[in-house]
C-alpha cells in the first residue's frame, strides 16, 4: 500500500488532469471518495486544499450508491439526477488504479469506466468524460436487443454488434409507436449525428435497397398504418411527437407553421435562392435548411404526426443551450428561431456603416420611413419583411426641453396577460356556539383588499344563507400544525395569504 503523502501527492497530480481523447477516466461515489480525501489530509470545496487528516479509512470502493443495472443486460448506468462533484467524482485511470491497488473495490459492478469523447460541432474540438451512454434498444429479424452506446457510435458498427457482414447492405430505421423514420447515415453517421435519444428504438433493415424513385419499405408501411389514404390527412394538421420533454419547442413551431407568407415561402423553395453561406451571425444555411424539411413534411398531407428529430439536432449544433430533451423557455426558442433564420436568409451580403439619423426637421412619417430604410441596409430577409416593425421612443430632457425621438427596429413584443383582479381565499367559519358546525367558505375579494374587505365579504355570503354575522364579530386567524400561528390584523393585506393557508374565522 502506498503510503497516505504519496496517495496524496498522486490526488493532487492527476485529479485535475487535462482531458485527451479516449483516455479512461472512472466514476466514484462523493461519499467514499470524500471520505478518502479527508483520510489523505485533503478536502473538496471550491478546490482541493489541506485539511488535518481523518483516522477514519475509506474502506473498499463502493459506487451501489450511484450506478443502477439495466434489467435486459448486464451494463450499471449512472442513476438519474446525480450531479457530479455533489453525487460522484471522475478520476483518471492513473488514479484509480492507485485508489483500487490500495483500497480494492467491493465487487467488479464498482467499477465504472468511461472514456473521454471528441463531441466536436463545426471542426471545433469539444472533450468531455461522456459518464452517461445512451440505451439504445436495437430490433433485427424480429429480435431485439439492448446496448449502451456512446453518442460517437457509428452506425456501421452496428453490423459487427448484430454479426451481418461488412459487405451486406442495410438500412437504419427510427421506430417511434407503429412508425419508422428512414435515418440518413450518409449526413448522420453516427448517433449523435441523427439525432438519437436515450432509449431510442433502432430497427436495422438488411434488405435491398429500394432504387430512386421506388416506394421504399418505411413509405409501405406508414401507408399501411394510415390504412393507405394519404388523404385523410389535411396539409398543416400535422402533430409533432415530443422528444423528451420538448412541447416548449414544438408550440413555437406549430405557431410558425401557421404563418402564411413564410410557409409558403418555404414550401415553394423560394429560400434556396437567399441562402447566405458567408454571414458569420448565421448558421450557414443550415437552420434554414432543416426548419424547411420540417415545415415541407407538416404540409405534406401524408402523416397525422412527424418526428422533428433532425430539425432538434441542427437546432442544439447552433445553440447548444437547447441541448438535450429537458423543458425550455418556448419564448427563448422562438426568438433564436427568427434571429437564426432571418441571418440565413440575409439578402445584404455585406453590411455597410450606418449612422444614426436626426428627427430635427423631419415629420414622424419621414423620420420612420428613414429609420426603416436604414435598418434595411444591414437587415433585410424574409424573415425582416413579415416579422420585424419599428418601436417609436420619445424622450424628453427636464433641464434643456430638447425632445428626442427614435424609431428602433423590433421583432417581437412582449406583452402582459391579463391578470384576474380577484381572488378567492378559502376558510373555515367557527361559530362562537360550539354547539353549531363549522362551515367552509370560498370569498371573492380583490387582491388589492384586505383583511377587513374579506370579512364583508363573508358577511354578504353569510347573509344569502339567511343569517347575520356582522364582520366586527369576527377574528381572522391562520392555522399551522393544529396550532395557531397568526391573527390578521383588519388593514393587512389579503396578498400575503396563499393558496395552502388555513385560514379560520
Amino acid at each position: 500500500m502506498k503510503s497516505i503523502e504519496s496517495q496524496k501527492q498522486l490526488c493532487l497530480e492527476y485529479l485535475n488532469k487535462r482531458l485527451k481523447e479516449e483516455d479512461k477516466w472512472y466514476l466514484v461515489s462523493a461519499e467514499w471518495f470524500k471520505t478518502w480525501l479527508s483520510y489523505i489530509g485533503l478536502k473538496k470545496e471550491l478546490t482541493i486544499t489541506a485539511c488535518e487528516p481523518s483516522s477514519q479509512p475509506p474502506g473498499k470502493i463502493s459506487n451501489k450508491s450511484i450506478l443502477q443495472k439495466d434489467p435486459d443486460t448486464d451494463y450499471f448506468f449512472l442513476k438519474e439526477g446525480l450531479i457530479e462533484e455533489a453525487d460522484y467524482f471522475t478520476v483518471p485511470q492513473e488514479l484509480w488504479q492507485c485508489l483500487t491497488e490500495n483500497y480494492s473495490v467491493e465487487s467488479e459492478e464498482d467499477v465504472a469506466e468511461r472514456l473521454v469523447i471528441n463531441d466536436s460541432h463545426e471542426g471545433a474540438t469539444e472533450l468531455k468524460i461522456e459518464v452517461k451512454l445512451l440505451r439504445i434498444k436495437v430490433e433485427y429479424k424480429n429480435e431485439s436487443k439492448v446496448f449502451h452506446l456512446s453518442r460517437l457510435f457509428k452506425f456501421a458498427k452496428l453490423k459487427s454488434l448484430l454479426k451481418i457482414s461488412p459487405e451486406k447492405p442495410v438500412r437504419f430505421f427510427f421506430k417511434e409507436n407503429c412508425r419508422q423514420q428512414l435515418i440518413d447515415t450518409s449526413k448522420s453517421p453516427c448517433l449523435s449525428s441523427s439525432g438519437a435519444a436515450m432509449d431510442d428504438t433502432i430497427v436495422v433493415d438488411d434488405e435491398v435497397p429500394a432504387a430512386p424513385g421506388l416506394t421504399t419499405r418505411s413509405s409501405m408501411r406508414n401507408q399501411e398504418a394510415s390504412g393507405g389514404r394519404h388523404s385523410a390527412y389535411k396539409p398543416g394538421l400535422c402533430g409533432l411527437s415530443n422528444l423528451g420533454n420538448t412541447c416548449f419547442m414544438n408550440t413555437s413551431l406549430q405557431a410558425m407553421s401557421n404563418v402564411p407568407f413564410l410557409t409558403d415561402f418555404f414550401r415553394k423553395g423560394l429560400y434556396k435562392s437567399e441562402i447566405n453561406l458567408d454571414n458569420p451571425l448565421g448558421c450557414r444555411g443550415q437552420l434554414a435548411e432543416a426548419y424547411a424539411d420540417l415545415i415541407n413534411e407538416i404540409w405534406s398531407g401524408k402523416n397525422g404526426y412527424t418526428v422533428p428529430r433532425s430539425f432538434k439536432f441542427n437546432l442544439s449544433r447552433f445553440a447548444p443551450q437547447f441541448t438535450g430533451f429537458q423543458q425550455q423557455d418556448s419564448q427563448e426558442l422562438l426568438a433564436f428561431l427568427l434571429d437564426g433564420l432571418h441571418e440565413d436568409l440575409n439578402r445584404i451580403k455585406k453590411k455597410p456603416y450606418v449612422e444614426m439619423g436626426s428627427h430635427v426637421g423631419k415629420s414622424d412619417e419621414e423620420f420612420a420611413e428613414e429609420s426603416w430604410q436604414d435598418h434595411k441596409k444591414r437587415n433585410d430577409s424574409i424573415i425582416v419583411d413579415i416579422f420585424h416593425g419599428l418601436l417609436k421612443s420619445t424622450l424628453n430632457c427636464l433641464i434643456c426641453n430638447e425632445i428626442s425621438v427614435k424609431f428602433d427596429p423590433f421583432c417581437y413584443l412582449s406583452v402582459p396577460l391579463p391578470s384576474k383582479k380577484e381572488m378567492l381565499i378559502q376558510l373555515v367559519l367557527v361559530p362562537l356556539d360550539q354547539s353549531k358546525p363549522l362551515v367552509k367558505f370560498k370569498c371573492p375579494v380583490l387582491k388589492s383588499g384586505n383583511i377587513q374587505d374579506l370579512c364583508t365579504s363573508l358577511e354578504t355570503m353569510i347573509e344569502k344563507e339567511g343569517f347575520h354575522l356582522p364582520r366586527s364579530h369576527m377574528i381572522v386567524a391562520e392555522v399551522y400544525s393544529n396550532k395557531i400561528f397568526k391573527i390578521f390584523d383588519s388593514n393587512d393585506n389579503v396578498s400575503t395569504i396563499k393558496e395552502r393557508d388555513e385560514i379560520y374565522v
